[in-house]
């Protein structure tokens, strides 16, 4: 049993210090997928995703996030790097940002 939980103790502490890692300033990095109108093939929008260092996806990342409590900051991370980088974005063009209810 104090193994158990030991090792669960170690992989959250690495866990958390893996999330605090990417809420440094100009973390995560943001990539824009555009959004197309189909009809006119213009491009409409802008969708950020938050890309890190690591080779598993984003959705583990937060998921790993939110299991040590620091979901919400790294969601606010992600929507504050991708607005740091509106300028990229095209007068005209909007920008998405997907966020957890």
């Amino acid at each position: 049993e104090l193994d158990r939980q030991y090792d669960e103790r170690r992989r959250r502490s690495t866990t958390e210090t893996r999330i605090r890692s990417a809420l440094r300033p100009g973390s995560p990095a943001i990539v824009f997928q555009p959004i197309v109108n189909v009809r006119t093939s213009a491009v409409i929008g802008a969708e950020a995703l938050a890309r890190f260092p690591d080779a598993s996806g984003p959705e583990r990342w937060f998921a790993d996030a939110a299991s040590v409590g620091l979901g919400l900051e790294l969601e606010l991370a992600a929507i504050t790097a991708a607005l740091g980088q509106l300028h990229r974005i095209p007068d005209g063009v909007y920008l998405s940002v997907n966020a957890s209810p």
